[in-house]
């Protein structure tokens, strides 16, 4: 569990790294997602989920949807880890 005395932190969840044929980085993304030691109503504007394009230095949102139905998809197995080196 992650804890945070900072309304708003956010813990980084996972890095997908999308590689060529000879390893080469394509296009890498990485989850944060919202530390939760705060009431509902203390958070209540911050994003659940954010994705960072690390390749292009751009932040997006997901709406709570699409995160249900991206939970809903790694719940049944949709993915396997491969290697993770996330500390």
């Amino acid at each position: 569990m992650y804890t945070s005395d900072t309304v708003g932190s956010y813990y980084k969840e996972g890095q997908y790294n999308f590689l060529n044929l000879e390893g080469k980085s394509l296009k890498r993304f990485d989850i944060y997602s919202l530390i939760k030691t705060f009431s509902d109503e203390a958070l209540e504007g911050y994003p659940e989920v954010l994705i960072h394009d690390a390749t292009e230095n751009q932040w997006y949102l997901f709406s709570d949807t699409a995160i249900q139905s991206i939970y809903q998809l790694l719940e049944n197995g949709f993915f396997k880890i491969i290697s993770n080196t996330i500390v």
